[in-house]
């Protein structure tokens, strides 16, 4: 079933926060933050999905902007005081989108491959394969220790949460689905042998977040095209109220090419208009977005390199057993071995340290000067404990005084990039600035951030949805820069103009509380 909501805004805030964080192996508090409050539509969602004795399956919806992740993270946060933290998964098809809500990777937490294998070959399920045919050849697999304690791991599982649904391909939550009802049969074999749960996916309740309109999968099909979401059945939910941007005419362009629907040449007309020049606060420039990494590392680099002015340069620091150390890369993809800055460099959050203070993850500033720490954590990050401890005098370490669009001036610290099991047990720690440049991004990486001044040439976009998510992470028409837009450059899947229109359109009946997608 397809549902909408209203639009009024209510309800508490929830302060968000995981259980335990370690420093130099000692358990600490990890940081909190209270998470903005739930509209009355934001709240009609949050309850379906945690009504008392629920297990349907649901997929939550609605153009960028509409707090999908604002409804996310509530939910994440009720169903880990009910469940538990071995109750519940998050995760994300990719690192960036992982790290967006404090998740892990779909491949990294159930063990699943990137890449076939001959051992996995009677896994996978294939394009075209029903759930039974891969069912029966999942009985010959030989699970490594890994995979094993992964299915084990499953069984205790009440809920999982996948964010960015739009880029997860049919083949990986097969997969998934495989796993879990493998997981609730087999896990304990002298007494289950190899039978498989019959129900989908093992009973355990899967809530999908994202929009079919933006980014699509790397590779593979779309997975609301695969036999699995039939039989998942999941209800379906749109948020219909915008909070990212709030002008009615930004609002109606955004719309037009989330659906690639220019009939009005007004809209045209004014997309053409956006090529002027933006104005920007001083000291600022405008986030160019790209729709490939290597214009946009090179447009860093040169912009970098254009400042004569003395640097200051701050290595990663690892620690944590090698084994898991060595997943650190993959599971934090936004964290840089090396970060050289300077006065007058462009940055930007790569996570969510502080919300209150507006440090968060997209937030743009620009380094104004550098301060000095003295404090015991920034001390150990570049001495070392043992340097530390020793009473031996160290010269303060310079951390880079940034002047934020909305957040003023802050010094951002080290921050504590934490690998963790499916009990939130830390297993490997990566210390870094949690920053990066920012005079270009990729549209990939931008996914789910507010930009307040973008610069954005269309005429690269090569995939659906790259136009539509590049133009929407701008939050005011005066901050939005578009050049060389041809409306031949926004592509959409046919198949997602379809599936909206079915499910929100189509089903649509008097009675109903549903509505058009936005």
């Amino acid at each position: 079933m397809a549902h909408s909501a209203g639009s009024k805004r209510g309800p508490p805030s929830w302060v968000f926060a995981r259980s335990k964080f370690q420093r130099n192996g000692e358990a600490q508090p990890a940081p909190s933050f209270t998470l903005p409050p739930l509209s009355e539509e934001q709240k009609v969602i949050f309850d379906k999905i945690m009504q008392p004795g629920g297990k349907n399956n649901m997929f939550v919806t609605g153009s960028a902007g509409t707090g999908k992740s604002v409804v996310l993270q509530h939910a994440i946060q009720a169903a880990r005081a009910l469940h538990g933290d071995a109750g519940v998964a998050v995760v994300a098809p990719t690192g960036v989108a992982a790290c967006n809500i404090r998740g892990k990777t779909l491949h990294s937490r159930f063990s699943i491959p990137i890449e076939s294998s001959p051992q996995w070959d009677n896994w996978i399920a294939k394009p075209g394969q029903d759930g039974e045919s891969v069912k029966r050849g999942a009985k010959h697999l030989k699970l490594t220790d890994v995979q094993y304690k992964t299915v084990a791991q499953l069984t205790g599982l009440k809920v999982i949460f996948i964010d960015e649904i739009s880029m997860v391909e049919t083949v990986v939550l097969r997969t998934l689905e495989t796993l879990a009802c493998y997981a609730k049969k087999v896990v304990d074999r002298e007494k289950h042998g190899y039978a498989m749960e019959s129900e989908v996916f093992g009973g355990i309740q899967v809530v999908m977040f994202g929009d079919f309109a933006q980014l699509p999968p790397i590779n593979g099909e779309l997975c609301f095209k695969s036999p699995l979401w039939s039989r998942m059945n999941p209800a379906c939910y749109q948020l219909q109220a915008i909070f990212r941007q709030n002008e009615p005419e930004l609002i109606n362009i955004l719309n037009a090419v989330r659906f690639a629907n220019f009939a009005n040449p007004d809209i045209v007309a004014k997309i053409h208009a956006l090529s002027r020049d933006i104005t920007v606060p001083e000291g600022f420039v405008p986030t160019i977005l790209c729709s490939r990494n290597d214009p946009a590392d090179k447009i860093n680099i040169d912009r970098y390199a254009e400042l004569d002015l003395p640097e200051h340069t701050y290595q990663k620091r690892d620690r944590g057993d090698d084994r898991f150390v060595k997943m650190l890369d993959s599971a934090f993809l936004t964290v840089l071995d090396i970060l050289k800055l300077k006065i007058g460099t462009q940055v930007m959050m790569t996570r969510n340290v502080n919300v209150e203070a507006g440090l968060v993850n997209g937030a743009k500033g620009v380094v104004v000067g550098f301060v000095p720490a003295t404090d015991p954590s920034t001390l150990e990050w570049v001495y070392g404990k043992s340097r530390v401890l020793s009473g031996e005098t160290l010269p303060p370490v310079m951390l880079p005084e940034i002047k934020f669009l909305l957040a003023g001036k802050q010094v951002v610290k080290p921050y504590d990039f934490t690998l963790r099991d499916q009990k939130d047990v830390p297993l490997a720690t990566r210390v870094q600035l949690p920053l990066r440049y920012a005079w270009a991004i990729t549209v990939h990486k931008s996914q789910g951030m507010t930009l307040h001044f973008v610069k954005f040439d269309v005429s690269d976009a090569r995939t659906a949805g790259q136009v539509y998510v590049g133009m929407s992470r701008a939050a005011t028409l005066d901050g939005l820069q578009v050049t060389n837009f041809n409306t031949r450059n926004v592509k959409v899947n046919q198949d997602v103009i379809d599936f909206y229109y079915n499910m929100f359109i189509k089903a649509q009946s008097p009675a109903d509380e549903r509505a058009e997608p936005a």
